[in-house]
């Protein structure tokens, strides 16, 4: 899926939530990808994929990139924008506390 704009994606939105059922969408601002809007058996394996590797002997490497949400106009990408970044935010507070060592 070639890389679309946010705008793109607020006026398309039902376009690209069906594409992103079989294919990650790409969302760029400013013309940097900022955003990839992925479906939920995806998320879900990724999410195994990283318990799995945190679990590991292997140290799992630290994010490097923020994710951020535009503003839209229109409530429901907003709610959906917003428990996908509340999503993000609870993963990020587990990692936190990963490394405390328990007495």
């Amino acid at each position: 899926m070639p890389d679309i704009t946010s705008a793109d994606f607020q006026k398309h939105f039902g376009h690209y939530k069906r594409v992103a059922l079989d294919e990650p969408v790409h969302i760029t601002i400013h013309g940097r990808r900022t955003l990839v809007i992925i479906s939920t058996p995806e998320y879900e394996r990724l999410l195994a994929a990283q318990h799995k590797a945190s679990t590991s002997t292997a140290p799992f490497p630290e994010p490097t990139h923020a994710v951020a949400v535009v503003p839209d106009p229109d409530p429901k990408i907003s709610a959906d924008l917003s428990e996908l970044q509340r999503i993000a935010e609870q993963a990020s507070d587990k990692d936190r506390f990963r490394e405390d060592p328990v007495e």
